[in-house]
């Protein structure tokens, strides 16, 4: 079925905003190809309904209520093969425009959520997406004589790969473990057959093979030393339906949901119908993709145990946000322009010191336009003329050309990070666990980070930094002398971004928590206090706290009498729930300890440590770098049979002076050292797709006509 990343809207977005498909595809193949996939993609159904008993949808069920099966099989192809619409701008909502009934109903397929109350509401998701409550789902399957709807889109919050809510008859299923390389949930799939034994697809044994994944799942357990999750994968099969006893089944998973639900919704809990033609078994699965196992093994000889494991996915975590980072920033035209023109400077200089016959220091503009295209080549789209009008919009009718050239200057961070606070930043992102936390700055396990820890941990997660470049970085981010583990995270805490707040009273009403949690959980600081909080209300240990256990643990510190005046209204349950999932910014369903400190605010305000600058190298070599990268990667990859992401860097050096030669620009003896001392040497070489990422260049011209 298709689901929301299958429209065009998600396949061109990047990587980091949940797309990442186009990147990839125009990376690997050709925009022939997109086209292609995009064209499959809308011949995708939106909908399915199985042996007349489950519906299947990818997101979820319709804001309105009178949709039914029957209008489903209705709706006209040119209203589902297309994709799902945008939102309305602010202009066509003051003309009173809205989306038409076809419309919704696609867009909710794709992007509903279900809710733990009654009715429609909107989604954290944005400002159009709806979620559906219990009643929603009782309705639509009843009407159809359904058992059970089964939906995807979002990661459980329980972290498995699958969770039945609505008294037992909306499954989420999520197949994805790991998801997106960052969160630790399970997947899981289910295995359809009819209550006969039979197959539902005769001649079909792929789902036979089902089972090997979750055999492959714990044999990966048992290697990491985990007994318990192991037992635990052990019992990763659920059953819902049957043969002779599917009604018994069916009425255990209502009860298993009884108790949650109820809490969270007045409505009556009605066991569901029966299964009586079909048998789903769900499967789960935790199951890292080759490379990252690869990754795994490679480092195994400097780990040992359930420690060291730890230490390397918390580690492979927060590089892959870093990577994630780091395909978010693109070279614009405009920079790709500026770029040329500093590469090109010299002979951009003597090409307008010609067409300056008297000498004066000026050319007109138009010939100036000509120079560049000679000099440098066409840029499209718009060309030089339309590039210079956005980016140097003093420009006059006759151009100072010295100072023109002058300006344009472009900067590598050849480490391959863009700066040291995306770091602090892929840390909070990567929703680590308190072990994982630990894991990677703790290396004693004592609950105290020395210099030599945070050194330890720089080498892992900046590998390409030189040893005096790590202590740098570690001094700046930790300090000289041994500090708490938590003063760490407190630290890192105020690099990252707050969680974007939908309404006014939800940064007063979160500022009102801290003190409240200060107050039962303290003494201050924040950080402390919180860590108390947070093991408090987390029964099961699982190092996060899902909606159900944050309402309640705010609750308990006396939360609904903390609100109720002008500034912030009365803290009710559903209120909590709204600031949980301002929260949970990446919709996991779950919050982990940073997330947390980062939402609540303390007493200080967030004042981000002052980090040096990162190493940089600046001049005609980045320049040619930076508009020659594409032939550089390809080559670096040709001298990495392996695909390790690192050569020598004796080889990346002596590719930079091929480059020069080729383009007539051999390099100085002064700019060959000035590589040799930075580049890193030894064993760590220079991982080149991060060093010549878009995002570890810096392109900028300041003065005379340009600003940028």
């Amino acid at each position: 079925l298709r689901g929301n990343h299958e429209n065009e809207q998600m396949i061109s977005r990047p990587l980091k905003m949940g797309g990442g498909f186009a990147e990839e595809c125009l990376a690997k193949y050709s925009r022939s190809l997109l086209a292609a996939f995009q064209r499959v993609f809308k011949l995708l159904p939106l909908f399915a309904v199985v042996e007349q008993e489950v519906f299947v949808v990818h997101g979820g069920l319709f804001r309105n209520r009178d949709v039914d099966l029957e209008r489903l099989r209705a709706l006209p192809e040119a209203s589902w093969r297309r994709n799902y619409p945008n939102p309305l701008t602010n202009e066509q909502l003051a003309k009173g425009e809205k989306w038409s009934e076809d419309e919704e109903i696609i867009f909710d397929a794709q992007w509903a959520d279900p809710h733990y109350g009654s009715g429609s509401r909107q989604s954290s998701r944005g400002r159009v997406a709806v979620t559906f409550g219990e009643d929603v789902t009782q309705r639509f399957l009843d009407g159809a004589n359904l058992a059970l709807c089964l939906r995807s889109h979002r990661v459980p919050q329980s972290g498995r790969g699958f969770e039945l809510e609505h008294g037992g008859r909306l499954l989420t299923l999520f197949s994805a473990s790991r998801y997106g390389g960052v969160l630790q949930n399970r997947g899981a799939v289910a295995v359809a057959r009819r209550a006969d034994g039979d197959r539902l697809l005769p001649g079909v044994d792929g789902l036979d093979a089902a089972p090997v994944v979750a055999v492959a799942a714990r044999r990966e357990a048992r290697a990491a030393g985990d007994a318990e999750k192991a037992a635990a994968e052990g019992e990763g099969q659920e059953e819902m339906g049957g043969s002779s006893s599917s009604e018994d089944v069916c009425q255990q998973a209502a009860k298993k949901c009884s108790s949650s639900s109820a809490a969270r919704s007045s409505m009556p809990l009605n066991p569901p119908p029966p299964m009586k033609h079909l048998r789903l078994t769900i499967i789960e699965h935790l199951v890292d993709s080759p490379k990252a196992l690869a990754e795994l093994a490679a480092k195994g000889g400097s780990s040992s145990g359930k420690s060291g494991v730890a230490r390397d996915e918390a580690t492979c975590q927060v590089r892959k946000i870093l990577d994630q980072h780091a395909r978010e920033h693109k070279v614009s035209i405009i920079q790709q322009a500026v770029a040329l023109v500093c590469a090109e400077r010299e002979r951009i200089w003597r090409r307008c010191r010609v067409g300056d016959a008297p000498g004066s220091g000026l050319v007109p503009r138009a010939r100036l336009h000509e120079f560049l295209g000679e000099v440098c080549g066409e840029i499209a789209p718009g060309g030089w003329e339309e590039v210079l009008q956005q980016s140097a919009p003093h420009l006059g009718d006759d151009v100072a050309y010295g100072d023109f050239l002058a300006a344009p200057r472009v900067r590598w961070f050849h480490h391959g990070s863009t700066s040291l606070e995306q770091l602090a930043q892929a840390t909070a992102e990567a929703e680590l666990r308190l072990a994982g936390l630990a894991s990677l700055f703790d290396s004693a396990k004592n609950g105290v980070v020395t210099p030599a820890s945070a050194s330890e941990a720089m080498s892992r997660l900046m590998p390409s930094l030189q040893e005096s470049q790590r202590k740098e970085v570690a001094r700046a981010l930790f300090g000289e002398e041994p500090t708490s583990l938590t003063s760490v995270l407190h630290k890192l805490a105020h690099f990252a971004a707050p969680p974007e707040l939908s309404e006014a009273w939800m940064a007063p009403a979160l500022k009102r928590l801290a003190l409240l949690i200060e107050k039962h959980h303290g003494p201050p600081p924040l950080h402390k206090a919180l860590i108390r909080f947070f093991l408090a209300n987390d029964p099961d240990r699982n190092e996060l706290l899902s909606a159900e256990e944050f309402v309640r643990g705010f609750q308990s510190i006396g939360a609904p009498t903390a609100g109720g005046d002008a500034e912030v209204p009365l803290l009710h349950s559903g209120r909590l729930y709204k600031l949980f999932s301002a929260i949970d910014s990446n919709s996991t369903g779950t919050v982990s300890f940073l997330e947390l400190l980062i939402a609540l605010p303390d007493r200080e305000g967030r004042h981000a440590p002052a980090l040096s600058e990162a190493p940089a190298l600046e001049g005609e070599v980045p320049a040619m770098l930076l508009v020659h990268k594409s032939a550089v990667l390809r080559l670096c990859r040709a001298l990495d049979p392996k695909d390790k992401g690192v050569i020598s860097a004796a080889h990346f050096l002596e590719l930079i002076e091929c480059l020069a030669k080729v383009l007539d620009r051999p390099l100085s003896g002064a700019a060959r050292q000035r590589l040799r001392e930075e580049l890193p040497g030894g064993k760590e070489g220079v991982p080149y797709a991060k060093a010549l990422g878009a995002a570890s260049f810096e392109v900028s011209a300041h003065g005379g006509p340009w600003r940028l």
